[in-house]
Protein backbone atom coordinates (compact mmCIF):
# COMPACT_ATOMS: atom_id res chain seq x y z
CA UNK A 1 0.00 0.00 0.00
CA UNK A 2 1.41 3.41 -1.02
CA UNK A 3 1.81 6.36 1.35
CA UNK A 4 -0.84 8.24 -0.63
CA UNK A 5 -3.30 5.36 -0.13
CA UNK A 6 -2.58 5.36 3.61
CA UNK A 7 -3.18 9.12 3.69
CA UNK A 8 -6.47 8.65 1.82
CA UNK A 9 -7.70 6.07 4.33
CA UNK A 10 -6.64 8.21 7.32
CA UNK A 11 -8.39 11.29 5.98
CA UNK A 12 -11.49 9.14 5.40
CA UNK A 13 -11.33 8.14 9.06
CA UNK A 14 -10.85 11.75 10.19
CA UNK A 15 -13.88 12.78 8.13
CA UNK A 16 -15.93 9.98 9.68
CA UNK A 17 -14.97 11.16 13.17
CA UNK A 18 -15.75 14.77 12.25
CA UNK A 19 -19.19 13.89 10.89
CA UNK A 20 -19.98 11.62 13.85
CA UNK A 21 -19.10 14.36 16.36
CA UNK A 22 -21.13 16.94 14.42
CA UNK A 23 -24.07 14.50 14.35
CA UNK A 24 -23.92 14.20 18.14
CA UNK A 25 -23.81 17.99 18.47
CA UNK A 26 -26.78 18.31 16.12
CA UNK A 27 -28.75 15.81 18.19
CA UNK A 28 -28.21 18.02 21.24
CA UNK A 29 -29.70 21.11 19.60
CA UNK A 30 -33.18 22.02 20.90
CA UNK A 31 -36.25 20.87 19.03
CA UNK A 32 -37.44 17.71 17.29
CA UNK A 33 -38.66 19.00 13.93
CA UNK A 34 -38.83 16.91 10.78
CA UNK A 35 -36.04 19.06 9.32
CA UNK A 36 -33.77 18.27 12.27
CA UNK A 37 -34.45 14.52 11.97
CA UNK A 38 -33.76 14.65 8.22
CA UNK A 39 -30.46 16.42 8.82
CA UNK A 40 -29.50 13.80 11.39
CA UNK A 41 -30.22 11.05 8.87
CA UNK A 42 -28.14 12.92 6.29
CA UNK A 43 -25.14 13.11 8.62
CA UNK A 44 -25.60 9.48 9.67
CA UNK A 45 -25.42 8.30 6.06
CA UNK A 46 -22.41 10.55 5.50
CA UNK A 47 -20.68 8.93 8.48
CA UNK A 48 -21.34 5.48 7.01
CA UNK A 49 -19.92 6.60 3.64
CA UNK A 50 -16.73 7.90 5.24
CA UNK A 51 -16.26 4.72 7.31
CA UNK A 52 -16.73 2.54 4.23
CA UNK A 53 -14.15 4.69 2.43
CA UNK A 54 -11.72 4.15 5.32
CA UNK A 55 -12.22 0.37 5.26
CA UNK A 56 -11.99 0.22 1.47
CA UNK A 57 -8.79 2.26 1.16
CA UNK A 58 -7.07 1.19 4.36
CA UNK A 59 -8.00 -2.37 5.27
CA UNK A 60 -8.71 -4.31 2.07
CA UNK A 61 -6.24 -5.51 -0.62
CA UNK A 62 -6.31 -3.29 -3.68
CA UNK A 63 -7.55 -5.81 -6.26
CA UNK A 64 -9.50 -8.17 -4.01
CA UNK A 65 -13.08 -9.34 -4.52
CA UNK A 66 -14.00 -8.04 -1.07
CA UNK A 67 -12.90 -4.55 -2.10
CA UNK A 68 -14.93 -4.71 -5.30
CA UNK A 69 -18.01 -5.77 -3.33
CA UNK A 70 -17.48 -3.03 -0.75
CA UNK A 71 -17.40 -0.45 -3.55
CA UNK A 72 -21.05 -1.36 -4.21
CA UNK A 73 -22.05 -0.48 -0.67
CA UNK A 74 -19.86 2.62 -0.69
CA UNK A 75 -21.45 4.00 -3.87
CA UNK A 76 -24.92 3.15 -2.54
CA UNK A 77 -24.19 5.00 0.72
CA UNK A 78 -22.86 8.00 -1.19
CA UNK A 79 -25.99 8.08 -3.33
CA UNK A 80 -28.27 7.79 -0.29
CA UNK A 81 -26.39 10.68 1.32
CA UNK A 82 -26.77 12.80 -1.83
CA UNK A 83 -30.44 11.91 -2.16
CA UNK A 84 -31.08 13.34 1.33
CA UNK A 85 -30.34 16.79 -0.14
CA UNK A 86 -33.65 16.60 -2.03
CA UNK A 87 -36.01 16.58 0.95
CA UNK A 88 -33.72 19.07 2.74
CA UNK A 89 -34.04 21.52 -0.14
CA UNK A 90 -37.74 20.71 -0.57
CA UNK A 91 -38.53 21.95 2.94
CA UNK A 92 -38.02 25.45 1.53
CA UNK A 93 -39.83 24.82 -1.75
CA UNK A 94 -43.21 26.28 -2.66
CA UNK A 95 -46.07 23.81 -2.92
CA UNK A 96 -45.97 23.76 -6.73
CA UNK A 97 -42.72 21.78 -6.65
CA UNK A 98 -43.51 19.82 -3.51
CA UNK A 99 -42.98 16.59 -5.48
CA UNK A 100 -39.38 16.89 -4.28
CA UNK A 101 -40.65 16.11 -0.80
CA UNK A 102 -41.46 12.54 -1.81
CA UNK A 103 -38.54 10.14 -2.06
CA UNK A 104 -40.38 7.15 -3.53
CA UNK A 105 -40.10 8.05 -7.27
CA UNK A 106 -36.41 8.89 -6.92
CA UNK A 107 -35.66 5.80 -4.85
CA UNK A 108 -37.49 3.48 -7.25
CA UNK A 109 -35.68 4.92 -10.26
CA UNK A 110 -32.32 4.61 -8.48
CA UNK A 111 -32.96 0.89 -7.81
CA UNK A 112 -33.91 0.28 -11.46
CA UNK A 113 -30.70 2.04 -12.52
CA UNK A 114 -28.38 0.64 -9.87
CA UNK A 115 -29.22 -3.08 -9.96
CA UNK A 116 -28.17 -3.62 -13.62
CA UNK A 117 -25.03 -1.51 -13.09
CA UNK A 118 -24.14 -3.59 -10.01
CA UNK A 119 -24.67 -6.87 -11.85
CA UNK A 120 -22.49 -5.80 -14.78
CA UNK A 121 -19.84 -4.54 -12.33
CA UNK A 122 -19.67 -7.90 -10.52
CA UNK A 123 -19.63 -10.04 -13.65
CA UNK A 124 -17.21 -7.98 -15.75
CA UNK A 125 -14.37 -5.51 -15.35
CA UNK A 126 -16.58 -2.62 -16.47
CA UNK A 127 -16.74 0.18 -13.90
CA UNK A 128 -20.48 0.66 -14.35
CA UNK A 129 -21.00 1.97 -10.81
CA UNK A 130 -20.07 5.38 -12.19
CA UNK A 131 -23.52 5.39 -13.80
CA UNK A 132 -24.94 5.63 -10.33
CA UNK A 133 -22.71 8.56 -9.47
CA UNK A 134 -23.94 10.38 -12.58
CA UNK A 135 -27.52 9.92 -11.38
CA UNK A 136 -26.52 11.13 -7.91
CA UNK A 137 -24.92 14.18 -9.54
CA UNK A 138 -28.21 15.01 -11.29
CA UNK A 139 -30.01 14.91 -7.95
CA UNK A 140 -27.30 17.08 -6.39
CA UNK A 141 -27.69 19.68 -9.16
CA UNK A 142 -31.44 19.92 -8.46
CA UNK A 143 -30.84 20.46 -4.75
CA UNK A 144 -27.89 22.81 -5.30
CA UNK A 145 -29.96 24.97 -7.65
CA UNK A 146 -32.63 25.33 -4.98
CA UNK A 147 -30.13 26.25 -2.26
CA UNK A 148 -28.38 28.79 -4.52
CA UNK A 149 -31.74 30.44 -5.25
CA UNK A 150 -32.37 30.61 -1.50
CA UNK A 151 -28.91 32.15 -1.00
CA UNK A 152 -29.68 34.84 -3.58
CA UNK A 153 -32.72 35.74 -1.49
CA UNK A 154 -30.44 36.17 1.54
CA UNK A 155 -31.86 33.04 3.15
CA UNK A 156 -29.40 32.03 5.90
CA UNK A 157 -29.67 28.27 5.39
CA UNK A 158 -29.35 28.75 1.63
CA UNK A 159 -26.21 30.87 2.10
CA UNK A 160 -24.56 28.27 4.35
CA UNK A 161 -25.53 25.42 2.02
CA UNK A 162 -24.28 27.32 -1.03
CA UNK A 163 -20.93 27.81 0.75
CA UNK A 164 -20.74 24.14 1.71
CA UNK A 165 -21.60 23.04 -1.82
CA UNK A 166 -19.00 25.45 -3.25
CA UNK A 167 -16.28 23.63 -1.31
CA UNK A 168 -17.77 20.28 -2.32
CA UNK A 169 -17.63 21.34 -5.99
CA UNK A 170 -14.02 22.49 -5.50
CA UNK A 171 -13.20 19.06 -4.05
CA UNK A 172 -14.78 17.37 -7.09
CA UNK A 173 -12.65 19.49 -9.43
CA UNK A 174 -9.49 18.50 -7.53
CA UNK A 175 -10.52 14.85 -7.79
CA UNK A 176 -11.52 15.03 -11.46
CA UNK A 177 -8.41 16.84 -12.68
CA UNK A 178 -6.13 14.94 -10.26
CA UNK A 179 -4.48 18.07 -8.86
CA UNK A 180 -3.38 18.92 -5.34
CA UNK A 181 -0.63 16.32 -4.89
CA UNK A 182 1.94 17.35 -2.28
CA UNK A 183 4.07 16.04 0.60
CA UNK A 184 3.25 16.90 4.22
CA UNK A 185 4.63 14.24 6.59
CA UNK A 186 3.09 11.74 4.14
CA UNK A 187 2.43 11.86 0.43
CA UNK A 188 -0.93 13.33 -0.50
CA UNK A 189 -2.59 12.58 -3.83
CA UNK A 190 -5.81 14.12 -5.17
CA UNK A 191 -7.91 11.89 -2.87
CA UNK A 192 -6.30 13.12 0.34
CA UNK A 193 -6.50 16.75 -0.81
CA UNK A 194 -10.15 16.26 -1.77
CA UNK A 195 -10.90 14.94 1.72
CA UNK A 196 -9.33 18.00 3.36
CA UNK A 197 -11.53 20.31 1.29
CA UNK A 198 -14.59 18.18 2.06
CA UNK A 199 -13.90 18.57 5.79
CA UNK A 200 -14.44 22.31 5.35
CA UNK A 201 -17.61 21.63 3.35
CA UNK A 202 -18.92 19.31 6.07
CA UNK A 203 -18.52 22.00 8.73
CA UNK A 204 -20.61 24.45 6.71
CA UNK A 205 -23.20 21.68 6.23
CA UNK A 206 -23.34 21.37 10.02
CA UNK A 207 -23.84 25.14 10.41
CA UNK A 208 -26.69 24.96 7.89
CA UNK A 209 -28.22 21.99 9.69
CA UNK A 210 -27.96 23.72 13.06
CA UNK A 211 -29.66 26.82 11.66
CA UNK A 212 -32.34 24.80 9.86
CA UNK A 213 -33.10 22.49 12.79
CA UNK A 214 -35.24 24.98 14.71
Amino acid sequence: MSQAEITTSLTDLIMAIEVFVLTLLLRRTPGSSIRKQTWIRFFSWLTVSCLLGFVNHGLLPEHSLSRRILWIFLYAALFRTTWMLLPLSAFHCPERISILRSGKPWLLFSIVLYLPATLIYLLTDADTLYWYLIYAAVIAVIAVTRFVLLALRRHRVGQLMATALFFAALALLVEFFKIGCFHLIWDFDENGTTHFILMISIYFLYLAAKTDAY
